[in-house]
């Protein structure tokens, strides 16, 4: 059951390349194989048993990359730009072969010498950050800021950005705190919809509110803010003060 469970988040690096790679619009095929590369556990073997590893002269910096977010993400950004470039001096007719075999000869060690290591410090302090953050005095301001804030992060799309640091925290240290808290902003959203809804005399808008609140009751609240809180503000009022809360 422990390996049940663990599964989905060590090889966490392979679907995660998978959708990185058709939001960057590259092959997820090949973004899939690049984060194989660095799941392979030969490679882990060799990275455990030698500090000093080189590929071609490049030095390989030992690190463990199950169950990472970064170190993905930003290989398969660069992995498009590569085989992007890669389309545009290879001849059409040698591109289904050498397409796949330079992209992955240039980006894998590329990722292994420098973008995958960033990217892994880079998650771990992301990680430890918030976790020290929740786990602090400042737990509360932070918690406040978060949840009363929530929507206008919904309203701009800035609250994608939370979910790999989310994936990042479960999968290193088993806790997140952020879903929590943006389910109490949801919350908040869909308790002030069905206030408008039961106070509101227009048959029209109730109707409309009535969807988006049963929306919002099961998750999804970007019915409820355009549709209903954007277009009476007021309402956005009650919502962070209760997601704040």
């Amino acid at each position: 059951l422990n390996i049940f469970s663990d599964a989905g988040f060590y090889f966490l690096p392979i679907f995660l390349a998978y959708s990185s790679a058709m939001r960057f619009k590259c092959n997820p095929y090949l973004a899939s194989m690049l984060a194989a590369i660095m799941l392979h556990p030969s490679l882990i073997t060799m990275m455990g048993a030698s500090s000093s590893l080189k590929f071609l002269g490049i030095p390989i910096i030992s690190m463990n990359y199950g169950s990472s977010v970064i170190p993905i993400i930003f290989g398969v950004l660069f992995m498009s730009y590569v085989e992007r470039f890669l389309s545009k001096i290879i001849p059409a007719i040698l591109r289904t072969v050498f397409i796949p075999l330079f992209t992955i000869l240039i980006t894998a060690p590329i990722v292994l010498a420098t973008i995958g290591p960033a990217g892994k410090i880079l998650g771990d302090a992301i990680g430890a950050g918030f976790m020290w953050i929740y786990m602090s005095p400042f737990r509360v301001v932070a918690g406040v800021l978060l949840g009363g804030g929530y929507p206008f992060l919904v309203m701009t799309g800035m609250h994608n950005g939370l979910g790999p640091i989310m994936l990042q925290t479960i999968s290193k240290y088993g806790v997140d705190y952020i879903l929590g808290i943006s389910v109490a902003s949801n919350s908040a959203q869909a308790g002030s919809a069905w206030a408008v809804y039961f106070r509101t005399k227009n048959k029209k808008f109730k109707s409309l509110v009535n969807a988006a609140a049963v929306s919002a009751t099961l998750g999804i609240t970007e019915p409820t803010l355009y549709g209903v809180h954007l277009r009476l503000k007021k309402t956005l009022i009650p919502v962070c003060i209760g997601g704040g809360i």
